[in-house]
């Protein structure tokens, strides 16, 4: 099941989201927003940036940057070429760069090739920093994210 949605002002700007029987989502946009007290159950595979505002419960993989916001929450593995967290991350976390702000919290293993924790911030479980070549800039996605 897919569904389109154009903004009739910007025949450009289209965002399709893919519904497999297994709730994985695919979001095909520059910025894939979740608002506030909107929840998602289910993977969430991302070709592009992500503000999550409400809450995702599943796997959320992106090419982007993934951008939690202060009532954001994510209950799975995050798999992401930057994430900047000033809610919450419980799971797995594998990227280039991530950013906890002072309001943020992760909580579980995180591998990273930099890590920023502004005062306040919180990072609960184990850490493994990434020794990445300095001419690799996007995080390696798993196979099948990479063919979509």
């Amino acid at each position: 099941m897919a569904f389109l949605k154009k903004d009739s002002k910007d025949e450009k700007r289209t965002t399709e989201i893919m519904v497999t029987n297994n709730n994985e989502y695919t979001l095909n946009e520059k910025i894939a927003i979740i608002a506030e007290e909107t929840v998602i159950e289910g993977n969430l595979n991302m070709k592009n940036d992500a503000h999550i505002y409400g809450k995702v419960k599943g796997i959320l993989i992106s090419s982007g940057d993934v951008i939690v916001g202060v009532k954001g929450e994510i209950e799975g593995d995050v798999i992401a070429n930057r994430i900047v967290i000033a809610g919450v991350i419980k799971g797995k976390i594998k990227t280039t760069e991530l950013e906890i702000m002072s309001e943020g919290r992760a909580e579980g293993e995180v591998s990273y090739k930099s890590l920023i924790i502004d005062k306040g911030g919180v990072l609960e479980g184990t850490t493994k920093k990434n020794l990445v070549n300095e001419d690799e800039e996007k995080l390696e996605l798993p196979e099948w994210l990479s063919n979509n």
